[in-house]
């Protein structure tokens, strides 16, 4: 049996750069344990870009595990990596703990089965930017080098994403907040702050 989460990374790079390696390997992943009998449960882990299809994410739409991506839309949405400025998009975000908890349970549960959506919340990345704004005090800096948001779309709706069925899994997901105070705090401790919040 296979079970696949999905949780969020925006970066889309060439395919031979990521998606051809992702695939190859995955499928040899799958292939070796089909031929081994004491094989019973693969979990797999895709990114959020599995479920855009680009039909209207709005406040009242809520995706689930119903929705696919279409890959010719996807290759449209190539971000630049050089970029000054932040997309002006709401994306699903999710504490990597979250997603490592959930391929635990799915694996000790014999019930789990199909795909699971994964996500604590969706939020505007200049909504992200104001939250983790919070989080510094202010002796600690005096601008972010980012040269805002892609247009002027600020206020961008979002949308929902279905916890029903992530909750079959015991999930208590770890508030955004919390995650983002757990990141910064890193990064000062390893003195990457100074790299990104100058």
């Amino acid at each position: 049996m296979t079970l696949s989460f999905f949780s969020e990374i925006v970066l889309i790079t060439e395919s031979t750069q990521l998606i051809d390696p992702a695939v190859k390997g995955t499928l040899n992943v799958l292939k070796s344990c089909a031929k081994s009998p004491s094989v019973k449960r693969v979990v797999i882990t895709s990114i959020a870009s599995v479920v855009y299809n680009g039909r209207p994410r709005t406040p009242e739409v809520v995706v689930d595990e119903t929705w696919f991506s279409n890959p010719d839309l996807l290759w449209e949405q190539k971000l630049d990596a050089g970029s000054e400025t932040y997309r002006t998009a709401a994306f699903r975000w999710i504490n990597v703990k979250d997603v490592a908890n959930a391929h635990i349970n799915a694996y000790e549960d014999a019930s789990a089965s199909g795909r699971y959506c994964l996500a604590e919340r969706v939020m505007h990345f200049s909504e992200l930017v104001t939250s983790a704004l919070i989080q510094i005090p202010t002796s600690h800096i005096m601008i972010i080098n980012m040269g805002g948001c892609a247009d002027d779309k600020l206020f961008m709706q979002t949308f929902q994403v279905s916890k029903e069925k992530a909750k079959t899994l015991v999930i208590d997901f770890i508030p955004l907040e919390m995650s983002l105070k757990e990141i910064i705090e890193s990064f000062k401790e390893k003195k990457f702050a100074s790299m990104i919040f100058h």
